[in-house]
């Protein structure tokens, strides 16, 4: 899962729902529920601040780490969901909609969830198993409900056109045909709803916490117009209209079952929720400090300006409102490996050896936005998975030198001429001068490669010819779930690789062994053996040099004064505040 798109715009250092994950710094696993007695109680209204705006609201597009966090926990519930805790006691799934975690057979190709009785519409009528099904269908309708996850797309028993696509376009244009096709792979039982998959999938029941997986009425779904008009399941419901730009208004649900819908997990303590969005993080920032007017009742999920950090974790007043939690998201180098300057695997091993990933954690905010990776991609917010390792020996200021002499040893030329892509912000302007600086020691001469506009890196560096002319580039990458297996499988399989898109795996690394290990560790139904087994192919790609993890995001928050039961959710949202539990004093 990528970060916020526009949480770099501002700089690395404020590096998300690009939004899922332990605790740092300033504050442990960031909870704030009950000092001084102040315990959550209902009512009031709770203002949100954000500077990013949420790129949908409808939950088959969504695939940012806050929106899915706040989709699911406003107005749209999921099958499963992570309960509302921080550190690590997030990553235990539990039941949302469905009254257990669900049951596999056939190897985990088929799964089953029965769903709970009290689930209620906006205006009264009942969520059915139906509802789920038409959810679902809807991801494949890619022509209008773009944006989200394909997890259904690619799973789901349904037969495939000679290029991968689905044989099964969603139910706006669907043949009766066609409709049967999705009829077989989703199967409807009274209240229980059965997925029969393509190929095994221990954790599928991880999966179906996405909003992709959500329940939507047929006679409400109005296709791409439908974004930010949701129809809610959840606690709460929009209030007239939702401004894309702006933000706006969320008030109860009057129909919403309660513990009886979710077993308890959302306690929709405020009466209100006043959603404010496009602020300058400073703005905010500054506001959350003085924590004056409104300012009080104020939750956000956008980190601390860098600047910021200081006064914040000083001033009397905020101190004690001040956290830094790990989050989900690892900043990594790809290399492009179909690019002739990138063949020879001790070009990919000097520039590993001569990073200087200490710097690369200082210029993007230091302790407050960033930590030195010293493992995998899959990071320490997945403790099963995660494994320390250091593959070329160096120390985090790297070791130029060394790196020299290995492309002297392989016969390399200096300087040796490179292209580094990266997202265009100030912050990351500062970090690619200083790459360019230490590889430059190492015998490279970089040129660098800025796209400006923020909200399209992530297509520019999928497209193949826009690659021609990179070498290496920058990327940042979060767990969907807590597992590997959503990192791994998006970042290095070879079907992600195609002629018009790369997907995640930018690079295009090719390895068929690997892809048959993938194959074979989906279908582990042992969590931790599949975590185990997850972490050592992570282990093996870096080993083989095709991507080169640099750093591990920190989020840096300041809550208002009146904010209680907080929680930094790092398994739901991408470690930013998790509103199940929120109240205002």
């Amino acid at each position: 899962m990528r970060p916020t798109m526009k949480r770099t715009a501002i700089g690395a250092g404020l590096a998300a729902f690009a939004v899922a994950v332990a605790a740092c710094g300033g504050g442990g696993g960031g909870t704030s529920s009950s000092s001084s007695g102040n315990t959550p109680h209902k009512g009031g209204t709770l203002t949100m601040r954000n500077f990013a705006t949420f790129e949908h609201l409808d939950p088959q597009r969504t695939y940012v780490g806050f929106d899915i966090g706040f989709i699911n926990r406003m107005f749209s519930q999921t099958l499963t969901t992570f309960p509302a805790k921080s550190g690590n006691a997030s990553n235990k799934l539990i039941p949302d909609a469905a009254t257990d975690t669900g049951k596999s057979s056939d190897g985990a190709k088929t799964w089953s969830f029965t769903l709970r009785d009290g689930l209620k519409w906006q205006d009264g009528k009942a969520v059915t198993c139906e509802d789920f099904k038409y959810g679902v269908s809807r991801t494949f309708a890619v022509d209008q409900i773009t944006g989200g996850p394909n997890y259904a797309i690619q799973w789901l028993d349904i037969p495939t056109n000679a290029d991968g696509t689905s044989k099964y376009p969603g139910p706006y244009k669907a043949t009766d045909a066609q409709q049967k096709m999705y009829d077989k792979a989703v199967v409807c039982n009274g209240n229980t709803i059965t997925f029969h998959l393509n190929s095994p999938h221990g954790d599928f029941n991880q999966t179906v916490y996405m909003p992709a997986f959500a329940a939507i009425r047929k006679d409400k779904d109005t296709g791409a117009k439908y974004d930010f008009t949701p129809f809610s399941d959840g606690p709460y419901m929009v209030q007239g209209t939702f401004d894309k730009d702006k933000g706006g208004t969320l008030v109860r649900n009057p129909h919403w079952g309660g513990a009886a819908a979710d077993g308890g997990i959302r306690k929709a303590y405020p009466d209100k929720v006043v959603i404010k969005q496009g602020d300058d993080p400073a703005t905010i920032g500054q506001a959350l400090i003085s924590d004056t007017g409104d300012a009080k009742n104020t939750v956000t999920a956008t980190r601390i300006d860098p600047s910021l950090v200081a006064q914040a974790e000083s001033n009397a007043k905020s101190k004690d409102r001040t956290v830094t939690v790990t989050a989900p998201y690892t900043d990594y180098l790809f290399f492009n490996l179909t690019s002739p300057q990138m063949k020879n695997k001790a070009v990919r091993q000097a520039i590993g050896m001569a990073f200087d990933k200490q710097a690369y954690a200082t210029a993007s905010g230091g302790a407050a936005a960033m930590k030195v990776a010293d493992g995998g991609v899959i990071n320490p917010t997945l403790p099963a998975a995660f494994k320390k390792f250091n593959p070329w020996g160096t120390p985090p200021q790297g070791d130029p030198a060394k790196a020299k002499q290995v492309l002297q040893q392989a016969g390399i030329k200096t300087p040796y001429p490179l292209t580094y892509t990266y997202r265009g912000s100030p912050t990351q302007d500062k970090v690619s001068a200083g790459i360019q600086e230490a590889l430059g020691k190492a015998g490279f001469k970089i040129t660098l490669k800025k796209v400006p506009d923020a909200t399209v890196y992530y297509s520019k560096i999928q497209d193949p010819n826009f690659l021609k002319d990179v070498d290496f580039g920058w990327s940042s990458w979060g767990a969907d779930w807590p597992s590997g297996s959503t990192v791994v499988p998006a970042l290095y399989t070879s079907q992600q690789v195609g002629k018009v898109s790369r997907g995640q795996n930018y690079g295009a690394y090719i390895n068929k062994s690997l892809d048959k290990q993938v194959d074979q560790t989906y279908g582990i139904t042992d969590n931790a053996q599949a975590q185990q087994a997850w972490s050592k192919l992570d282990e093996q790609v870096i080993k083989d040099g095709a991507v080169l993890p640099v750093g591990y995001n920190t989020f840096t928050y300041i809550q208002g004064g009146n904010i209680r039961g907080l929680v930094y959710n790092q398994a739901l949202g991408g470690a930013s505040p998790d509103f199940a539990t929120l109240a205002v004093k």
